[in-house]
C-alpha cells in the first residue's frame, strides 16, 4: 500500500476553517495535535492564546485576519 504524503498546513488551520468544510475528521485530529503539541511545547503560550480566545465576544464572528493576528502576537 502506497501513502501519500501531504503537507501540514498549520497557517490554513490557524487561520480560516476551510479544512473543517473539506475534510472534517483530518480538520478535528489536526486540530488536536496542535493542541496537544502547544500544551507539551509551549504550555504558557498556549494559555495566553485560550485567554486571548475567551476574552472575544461570544458568538461573533472572528475573521481571518484576527485569528492570524492573535497567533502571531503569542508565537512570533
Amino acid at each position: 500500500m502506497i501513502m501519500e504524503q501531504s503537507q501540514f498546513d498549520l497557517e490554513g488551520l490557524v487561520s480560516n476553517d476551510d479544512l473543517f468544510q473539506d475534510d472534517p475528521v483530518l480538520a478535528y485530529a489536526s486540530a488536536w495535535l496542535i493542541s496537544f503539541y502547544l500544551s507539551e511545547k509551549f504550555p504558557t503560550k498556549y494559555e495566553q492564546l485560550l485567554r486571548t480566545k475567551f476574552r472575544k465576544i461570544p458568538f461573533r464572528r472572528i475573521t481571518c485576519q484576527e485569528r492570524r493576528d492573535d497567533w502571531e502576537a503569542i508565537f512570533r
